[in-house]
């Protein structure tokens, strides 16, 4: 595949075990949701750089979540909360890194969405949440690029 892309999106994410004390955490399940929900966005960011420098104005969304930020705390997911603070870290990172070749990247916290994961009560249809993600992509660009971004468009606090 020689094709430029466009857009790329990370949506890699796993929960892990639910609850309990962080340092009660089993070391084995941490390790592989960080693995998943960090390493896995840096090796398809890594893999797809050849294609997105052939792009014409290329950008990278990365679905983190709120649980990344500092102000937001993690008792339910507790591996999944660090992994996503992880990533936040790592895209912020990227996205200094491909300033210079014009690549733009956004992290994004998809609201709280009716999924497995979000459950039930969630407020917001996974369809509502992928309409803003849409209009967050549309107005991204390297000048805006690193930044922690709510679905709908506001900033999220780190």
């Amino acid at each position: 595949m020689d094709q430029p892309v466009d857009i790329l999106i990370n949506n890699a994410g796993i929960g892990g075990e639910r609850g309990g004390p962080m340092c009660d955490a089993d070391q084995n399940d941490f390790a592989q949701v960080l693995d998943v929900n960090v390493l896995g966005p840096l090796r398809v960011t890594r893999a797809f750089l050849p294609l997105l420098r052939r792009a014409s104005g290329p950008k990278v969304m990365t679905i983190s979540s709120q649980l990344g930020s500092m102000t937001v705390p993690c008792e339910r997911y507790p591996a999944y909360g660090v992994s996503k603070a992880a990533v936040n870290k790592l895209m912020v990172g990227i996205a200094a890194d491909l300033r210079q070749d014009g690549i733009a990247v956004v992290i994004a916290h998809p609201g709280w969405v009716r999924t497995d994961m979000g459950g039930s009560a969630a407020p917001l249809a996974p369809g509502e949440s992928a309409e803003g993600l849409i209009g967050l992509l549309d107005q991204l660009t390297v000048e805006t690029t690193g930044r922690f971004m709510n679905w709908n468009g506001t900033p999220h606090e780190w």
